[in-house]
């Protein structure tokens, strides 16, 4: 008997078994009551696979999954990782800035303050000294020294430093 005629005599066979949905036989042909009577012919029919075979397949199957799983898992430890450093780095790099920003503000301000009173004072004498100016900076002068009269007096610890 041929493959063909081998192949079409199960089918038909199947066709029954399909259309009695396996009433006599439950225990048997239960895993196969989803499948469609071609590929319960294929199954039973033509060659059967061999327990190396369905092995391979199983191992193939297993090795597949387990390295979906660890490229998924490595990928998501790499990328939280990464995410991780960049976190730390960010924060390290904005600490170290802030402070190091925070430092060169106060010594600026410390050396500012020092330089521009002194240089208010130098200049505020000198004008007090030279009353021979121009009418807009006389103006000008004379505004600041009113400012500087009255920051003066509202700080006493500015006033104990340029005595």
């Amino acid at each position: 008997m041929s493959i063909l005629a081998r192949f079409s005599e199960g089918h038909q066979a199947l066709n029954m078994l399909y259309r009695l949905q396996f009433a006599h036989f439950p225990a048997k042909f239960i895993k196969y009551q989803h499948m469609s009577p071609y590929a319960l012919s294929s199954l039973f029919f033509l060659e059967k696979p061999t327990e190396k075979m369905r092995r391979n397949h199983d191992e193939k199957r297993e090795e597949t999954t387990t390295k979906k799983r660890e490229e998924t898992t490595t990928k998501k430890t790499r990328r939280n990782y990464k995410e991780k450093m960049r976190r730390n780095h960010d924060e390290e790099s904005t600490n170290i800035f802030c402070k190091k920003y925070d430092l060169l503000k106060a010594l600026r301000k410390t050396k500012e303050s020092k330089s521009d009173d002194e240089r208010t004072h130098r200049r505020i004498s000198e004008l007090k000294k030279n009353k021979n100016l121009p009418d807009e900076k006389n103006k000008k002068m004379a505004e600041l020294l009113k400012l500087y009269d009255y920051f003066v007096t509202s700080n006493p610890q500015l006033q104990r430093q340029l005595q």
